[in-house]
């Protein structure tokens, strides 16, 4: 694994380092090292960032004092608990732990615990969730103060006998420290904010949007754009899970597209949740379509010599040869589609408003929940938590009909 030194000074190295397209910043000092993810893909940006490291710890690894034995400093006690920790946990667990551990050391510096006060803790979550650059989810943020509060708890069960009255855990209370923190967290949902409410296509611009993609020239430099289109309009998939389909996914005889796989920073991986593992049922022109788009992909494939495999509906594409297949292997770029589908929009006079692809999902949820659809299968199409998350977010688009007419109903024969 190649690591670029990008500073070193009065013996501290701080060099960069990639895995898994993530940037991690490495400190050391003699044997003393912390890793922190950058969370940046780009070289730049996680150069940026490990330069506010270097100035956010000043004085490198000075923190760590000669003057008092290893065993008596922070960074020693953490070591031993992560230590005990690996023989009950998994190894992606430990990862986050050891994240964890490392970015206290370095917020915190390797003092003596008993010199950790509270004021240290709230600062530390100041910097960590505070920073514009890598601001973090409110639940992320409480994962990572329960570690720290689990490492202090055990210090003090440790060392209860040697210090003086009673100490309190620097890191308890974790939700009082992260409102602190952020006094105004992003939130996704805001009560009586529009910017949080679907935003679904009226339907002449649904109209517009069609008749555009029939228009020629069809089916030439971007045969797999009115697919794609489709499958978010007319079976409420997210881009990411569009990009993700295959040929297998589709089943004709039972009239169904499977979503198992999407496309997540630029690989194929699993879908999110297990809930959003379904089967959504195909409407006939989304059919019809589907099957043209696998049937023009293999005759590709043929006359290039090549064999199926999983074959792609989304694969790479060579704009340097009038938009013609890269490969067999790899999915489309993200970029690529979105670029076509805005300039389809554009064609179609259509405003693309905020998430422009997602207001297809949106689309697709309001206009079956708009013709009485039940929420339940409406819930399963989509991939939603449960019906309750569906409920709470589309209200407003279910139709709430006359309430003394459905009581009355209590009064009507059975048979």
């Amino acid at each position: 694994m190649k690591r670029d030194t990008i500073r070193a000074a009065d013996g501290t190295s701080i060099s960069l380092y990639k895995r898994d397209s993530i940037y991690y910043v490495l400190i050391s000092r003699g044997a003393l090292r912390a890793r922190v993810s950058t969370g940046e893909r780009s070289r730049a940006g996680a150069t940026q960032y490990a330069k506010r490291v270097a100035e956010r710890i000043g004085q490198g690894f000075d923190a760590f004092r000669a003057t008092a034995p290893p065993e008596k400093l922070l960074g020693y006690f953490v070591r031993e608990w992560l230590e005990r920790q690996a023989a009950r946990l998994d190894s992606g667990t430990m990862e986050s732990y050891k994240l964890a551990a490392e970015e206290m050391i370095i917020g915190l510096g390797n003092e003596r615990p008993e010199a950790v006060t509270r004021q240290h803790a709230r600062e530390l979550v100041t910097q960590v969730h505070g920073s514009s650059d890598r601001a973090r989810s409110a639940k992320t943020m409480k994962n990572r103060i329960n570690v720290w509060h689990a490492i202090f708890a055990d210090w003090l069960d440790a060392n209860r006998d040697s210090l003086d009255g009673a100490r309190a855990n620097p890191f308890d209370r974790p939700s009082k420290l992260l409102e602190a923190a952020a006094p105004e967290p992003r939130r996704r949902i805001v009560e009586d904010d529009d910017r949080s409410q679907p935003n679904p296509f009226i339907y002449t611009d649904v109209a517009a949007i069609l008749r555009e993609l029939e228009r020629p020239p069809r089916f030439t430099s971007e045969p797999w754009l009115e697919l794609g289109v489709l499958l978010g309009l007319r079976a409420g998939l997210r881009l990411s899970e569009v990009l993700g389909r295959a040929a297998s996914d589709f089943d004709f005889e039972r009239g169904v597209v499977t979503v198992r796989r999407r496309l997540s920073r630029g690989t194929l991986g699993a879908v999110k949740t297990a809930l959003s593992r379904r089967d959504v049922p195909m409407t006939p022109r989304l059919a019809v379509t589907a099957s043209r788009r696998i049937a023009e992909l293999r005759a590709e494939l043929r006359q290039q010599g090549a064999t199926e495999g999983r074959l792609m509906l989304f694969p790479p594409v060579d704009r340097q040869q009038g938009g013609g297949l890269r490969g067999r292997e790899g999915v489309m770029d993200v970029r690529t589609f979105r670029r076509s589908y805005l300039a389809l929009l554009a064609r179609a006079g259509v405003e693309p408003g905020r998430k422009p692809f997602h207001r297809l999902r949106h689309t697709f949820v309001t206009y079956l929940l708009h013709r009485s659809v039940p929420t339940f299968w409406v819930s399963k199409w989509s991939g939603h938590a449960s019906t309750v998350f569906t409920e709470r977010v589309y209200a407003h688009w279910i139709p709430q009909p006359d309430q003394r007419e459905m009581v009355a109903r209590v009064e009507e024969p059975l048979f």
